[in-house]
């Protein structure tokens, strides 16, 4: 799954600054062993690293967006 798009942080309007910090922090988090995930307040997977990757569902995590509680804990509805 490595570039799907869970992999990058797209923000709308999101300034060269800012665009390059996210950038800097997902090369940082990809290199970490433990998982790390970062949803948004809909419970959609933004990001996560290849450990989280591993623990989630292969197929949800490849569907855009992938809901946390499906991808994560195989649940239909929110934890």
């Amino acid at each position: 799954m490595a570039g799907s798009r869970t992999n990058r942080f797209k923000i709308k309007g999101a300034d060269s600054v800012l665009s390059a910090r996210l950038e800097s922090v997902r090369l940082l988090a990809d290199q970490i062993r433990e998982p790390v995930a970062v949803m948004d307040h809909l419970c959609n997977v933004v990001y996560a690293n290849r450990s989280a990757q591993a623990l989630g569902e292969r197929d949800t995590l490849g569907e855009t967006p992938a809901k946390c509680y499906a991808a994560f804990f195989r649940r239909a509805e929110p934890c």
